[in-house]
């Protein structure tokens, strides 16, 4: 795409067709265009278009990648769909290069710093005397880019009064907040409200919190009413991603029976990897994030007890693989193949022992199985596994491990 600016109107030309509205945009020339800026329904971020007087939308300049955090008046450039927009922003001032770029599926978007003094001209004549009442999401005047106010923001130094709720990652607030507290000291404190219920719960903003009250900095929130578990999780879902430890954290911590025992066989044995533990725990190859994040797993005292005594085991086998760096899909292969009825326990241990060193790498579960065949097989007269053969049934559900299967992830 070409840009023109001139006399607070711009002109763009396309030679290609690009999608924008569920409508494809086919001419090549527009005239008398005028940016739009508005938010993402999302998580309220800027989204900044540019539209025709008589065409109506030409191209969204800017696209919404939730995972990574920005500023308030920052966004990422869709560079993607609209060749040539960085340039047209930052070579008339309406943004700063940050020259960051972060990747979404094959593409890298620029992100950029918009200058909200700068587009105002350019904005339709009926959003530019509403814009200037001051920056979107930070106040100044009841109605901010047309938009009406809904919420009131509170400032308190009073910091006893927030409540923590159980549910709410307390366990790597900590973490936030350095992160945080290092960047309001290099860049300074903008102002991003917390947000919390009427009970003075902390919905959102744990870490911003625990880093201003640090600093005897002010705390600025806003009521949510009604807002709870299920709204914190979605909240911090795309403001700052939530690992599954957060998620088994959370509802262990809520009170989940299945959640509390999955948590202390992670605690016991992380050593052996999240896939092992989780293998052991539900039969399943590898944790399904959906089942976890919904609070769908299921580990019952009998499961738990099952999976300790199949992590022991394990553990056994630690002495073979201490020398590999990455340890954790030789486990798992181990797991399974204890598992396996075609597998003589004894000989496995003491063949492992022996030819630990036939292990270099195992990064994946196919090379782990295969390299535990070799070891296993290795100078066999007698009948040989085939470990990745067995795995490759079991995935397809041809006979179930250990004699049966368990969990409930299904």
């Amino acid at each position: 795409m070409k840009f023109e600016v001139k006399d607070h109107s711009i002109t763009v030309e396309t030679d290609f067709t690009s999608r924008f509205e569920d409508c494809y945009v086919k001419q090549e020339r527009y005239i008398d265009c005028y940016l739009e800026l508005d938010r993402y329904v999302s998580n309220g971020r800027l989204c900044l278009s540019i539209y025709s007087h008589t065409e109506g939308a030409v191209a969204r300049l800017t696209t919404n990648l939730p995972d990574y955090n920005i500023g308030i008046m920052e966004a990422f450039v869709d560079e993607n769909n609209v060749p040539g927009a960085k340039d047209f922003l930052v070579e008339n001032g309406f943004a700063k290069d940050l020259r960051i770029s972060e990747r979404s599926g094959y593409c890298d978007y620029p992100l950029v710093h918009l200058n909200l003094e700068k587009i105002i001209p350019y904005l339709h004549a009926e959003k530019r005397e509403g814009s200037r009442a001051g920056t979107p999401g930070r106040g100044g005047g009841d109605e901010m880019m047309g938009d009406k106010k809904v919420s009131e923001i509170f400032e308190t130094s009073k910091y006893d009064q927030f409540v923590i709720p159980t549910w709410n990652r307390n366990q790597t607030a900590e973490q936030r907040a350095k992160k945080i507290r290092e960047s309001i000291r290099k860049n300074g404190y903008i102002l991003c409200p917390i947000c919390v219920n009427e009970k003075m719960e902390v919905i959102d903003g744990l870490g911003r919190l625990e880093a201003l009250k640090s600093l005897d900095l002010p705390i600025h929130y806003y009521i949510e009413v009604g807002a709870g578990k299920q709204e914190c999780i979605a909240m911090n879902s795309y403001t700052s991603i939530w690992t599954m430890p957060d998620y088994i954290n959370s509802y262990a911590n809520a009170g989940n029976d299945n959640y509390a025992r999955y948590k202390k066989l992670y605690d016991d044995y992380h050593e052996l990897g999240n896939d092992t533990v989780y293998f052991a725990a539900t039969g399943c190859t590898a944790m399904r994030n959906e089942t976890v994040k919904h609070g769908k797993l299921l580990c019952t005292q009998e499961n738990y007890e099952n999976a300790v005594n199949r992590l022991e085991e394990v553990k056994e086998f630690s002495q073979a693989v201490e020398h590999m760096k990455d340890r954790k899909k030789i486990y798992q292969a181990i797991l399974f193949a204890l598992g396996c009825d075609c597998v003589d326990k004894k000989a496995l241990y003491e063949r492992m022992m022996a030819r630990y060193h036939m292990v270099e790498k195992a990064a994946t579960m196919p090379q782990a199985l295969n390299a535990i065949n070799a070891i296993y097989n290795y100078r066999v007269k007698g009948e040989k596994i085939y470990l990745d053969t067995e795995y490759d049934r079991y995935q397809r559900g041809k006979y179930a491990w250990y004699g049966k299967k368990w969990g409930g992830d299904e």
